[in-house]
């Protein structure tokens, strides 16, 4: 089973919370803002080539960020940024009891 190092925690990441509002117009608007900053452990999965729609080879940074057990975290309305890129969410998995996350990312290596 895995656990948390305090020690291992060497990276300081940025939690973005997403709010949406309406414009005149009626349509939503997502502002990232609740800039937190946090301490977390990093997991290379690696970095992968995609084709995209427009054909142009892209490079995917993929990992797991590694953070002390928090409940506000959710793929639809939370991004991380870390070392100048922006790193999409998915689901978190807990570690041990409310112990820790383990949050797989995704990010377009530019």
């Amino acid at each position: 089973m895995a656990s948390l190092n305090a020690g291992l925690l060497d990276r300081e990441i940025v939690l973005q919370t997403a709010t949406s509002e309406q414009s005149d117009s009626g349509e939503p608007i997502v502002t990232w803002g609740s800039d937190e900053t946090i301490w977390a452990q990093w997991f290379s999965k690696g970095t992968t080539e995609a084709w995209r729609a427009q054909q142009r080879l892209e490079g995917v940074i993929e990992g797991v960020f590694r953070i002390y057990w928090r409940d506000d975290i959710a793929p639809d309305v939370t991004r991380i940024v870390f070392d100048g890129k922006t790193f999409d969410v998915r689901p978190p998995v807990e570690i041990g009891r409310q112990e820790g996350l383990d949050i797989p990312v995704t990010a377009l290596a530019v």
